[in-house]
């Protein structure tokens, strides 16, 4: 901000539950030369940058009046006015009621200004009332400036909005390669290290595969706008400049949605990154923080070392009070259903809401890391199954906030939708629905290499390469050859992004999904409820999940 600064900050203390006091002997000394013209520039900029403040963060400045009394505004008003009502009139031929006006006009400020100002001398008096009218320009012009710019960015950023939408549309419409939908590992650093995690054995290596700022510029100009670009890792918070690589993605495919896991462990880095993001982000883009807990405080701390648990939620209650100062920050939990966390899964659900006070959770189910791997066991899919029941209840239930932004109830039925998708693939190898990896969205490594998901290694290229071009390497042949060889393989898994894709945006579940959400805007209809049945066999017999 170019003024107004020492306002915004004590609204931002207020806002968080910061300690602040009025002095009212506290006296300041401007250090200025004031002349006519000089104090018409400083009005006129004070006025167009406190007003274009308070519009550009009303979450801020919600609680914090402008202190401008109505007899103060009107004055303002007055002064704006009546040189055009001289101005007018004289033009009109009514001289002297041009006259009259001015001299009531100036009665009135000498009114004010007596009473304001009377221990100074009434030279004095005169020179402010004649130059009370341009103040009054300047103040009132400095709003309406302020307010028509901030109108016509406001226009102009949801003309944009919609043009990406539509080209977005297009993509899905006609598939021709372009993502809609883009997972990006923007490291493979971790300071974890979780047993489940199928990129455990990468943490070590002796290259963390950060690309540099040139090649985000180079790649993401070249994917054109997105619906969804999802961050992941290693721990994207260690990267230290993870909040300039997030403004250049917004600047060149600016997403709707920008997602983010971490496992809450640098809790102060974590808010940091948080806010220098949220300050410079689009209002029309939601921030979506996903915190992984793997189950209650003992597994939990026993899957990713000692106090992890209490990490994570020193760090997500440090964060919540800026969803009040930024309406499209979420913060959610992801649990992954594992051979360890099992047992306690679908109770752990209503712990997650009740403890945590998430916007959304995400409930993932282990798996590995190739279609070819062992069949998950039923207690591991029971597990699941219950896990995403309870969530179904708790989202029905209104006991979870979601997502207030637009498309936000559609991610709801998605969500429901989904889980049992990846249900039936787990359990029964079942082809549920055409894949969409690779045609409408693709994994990014933190070495370069484009991939269609995380479970396929086909790659199509690689960006840290002189001569890469991200749309072209959809595009080629060999992206070609893979989106025929990923349909006519009925190629199918539980990989969550895609999956949500999939859901999205496949024909088949297009149809379903737009059902249950007609359903649910009419109030007559339910979804398929998701029942807990446990399978018969495969089940522990001493009471302990197999590792």
């Amino acid at each position: 901000l170019w003024i107004y600064e020492d306002v915004e900050l004590a609204a931002r203390l207020s806002a968080l539950g910061g300690r602040h006091e009025m002095i009212g002997d506290f006296e300041a000394v401007h250090l200025k030369s004031y002349s006519l013209p000089g104090l018409v520039r400083d009005y006129l900029g004070k006025t167009y940058h406190v007003t274009r403040a308070r519009l550009r963060y009303p979450e801020v400045f919600a609680e914090i009046p402008s202190f401008v009394s109505k007899e103060l505004a009107f004055s303002w008003l007055l002064a704006a006015t009546t040189p055009v009502v001289v101005v007018a009139a004289a033009l009109l031929g009514f001289f002297l009621t041009a006259l009259g006006a001015a001299a009531l006009g100036m009665a009135g400020v000498f009114g004010l200004l007596g009473k304001v100002l009377s221990p100074e001398p009434v030279g004095f008096r005169s020179r402010a009332a004649l130059g009370w009218p341009l103040l009054g320009l300047a103040i009132v012009g400095g709003t309406l400036v302020a307010r028509l710019t901030h109108a016509w960015g406001r226009s102009a950023r949801w003309l944009v909005g919609m043009v990406d939408f539509a080209r977005a549309g297009w993509r899905v419409l006609f598939r021709n390669g372009a993502p809609v939908q883009v997972i990006n590992y923007v490291t493979s650093r971790c300071n974890l290290r979780c047993e489940h995690c199928y990129y455990k054995e990468t943490l070590d290596a002796s290259d963390s595969g950060e690309m540099p700022l040139e090649i985000f510029d180079r790649t993401t100009k070249s994917m054109g706008p997105l619906l969804w670009y999802a961050f992941g890792g290693g721990e994207p918070v260690v990267r230290k400049d993870l909040d300039k690589v997030v403004e250049v993605v917004c600047r060149n495919s600016r997403p709707k949605v920008l997602s983010m896991p971490t496992n809450g462990w640098y809790t102060e880095d974590t808010f940091q990154l948080a806010l220098r993001v949220l300050q410079r982000l689009d209002r029309n883009t939601s921030l979506l923080l996903f915190f992984s807990v793997d189950g209650p405080r003992e597994i939990h701390d026993q899957i990713r070392g000692p106090n992890s648990y209490d990490k994570v939620k020193k760090t997500m209650d440090l964060l919540r009070p800026l969803t009040r100062l930024y309406p499209q920050l979420h913060l959610n939990v992801t649990f992954t259903v594992t051979p360890q966390s099992a047992s306690a899964a679908p109770d752990f659900i209503e712990e997650i809401a009740r403890v945590f006070h998430p916007h959304a959770i995400s409930v993932s189910l282990f798996r590995y890391h190739s279609l070819e791997h062992p069949a998950l066991p039923d207690y591991l899919l029971d597990a699941y199954r219950g896990a995403c029941a309870a969530y179904e209840r708790l989202l029905r239930s209104g006991a979870l906030k979601h997502y207030g932004f637009i498309g936000g109830r559609v991610l709801l039925w998605k969500e429901i939708l989904q889980k049992d998708l990846i249900y039936r693939v787990a359990k029964h190898d079942e082809f549920v629905t055409p894949c969409t990896a690779g045609t409408l969205s693709y994994v990014l490594m933190e070495d370069g290499r484009l991939l269609p998901c995380e479970i396929l290694s086909d790659s199509l290229g690689n960006v840290l390469d002189d001569s890469a071009d991200f749309g072209a390497m959809t595009k080629s042949t060999a992206a070609k050859e893979l989106r025929t060889k990923i349909r006519d393989t009925q190629c199918r898994c539980t990989y969550e992004c895609s999956m949500s894709t999939n859901t999205l945006f496949s024909w088949p579940m297009s149809r379903r999904l737009a059902t249950a959400i007609t359903g649910d805007w009419l109030g007559g209809r339910k979804s398929q409820e998701m029942v807990l049945q446990p399978s018969e066999g495969n089940q522990p017999d001493n009471g302990e999940n197999p590792g």
